[in-house]
């Protein structure tokens, strides 16, 4: 019983997405502790034009 896996549209739109912006396009996480872990850790770049 070792099917494998066919390709579905979503799979066709990340491979072209991957190909066409590589760096915009984020990679999803594998398992629900990897998400928690990433939104834990989550820091966005402080904003430098602000007073000091």
């Amino acid at each position: 019983m070792n099917k494998k896996k066919e390709l579905t549209v979503n799979d066709m739109k990340r491979i072209s997405n991957t190909d066409e912006n590589p760096k915009r396009v984020h990679k999803k996480p594998t398992s629900f502790e990897e998400a928690v872990s990433l939104m834990i850790n989550y820091r966005p770049k402080k904003n430098n034009k602000g007073r000091k």
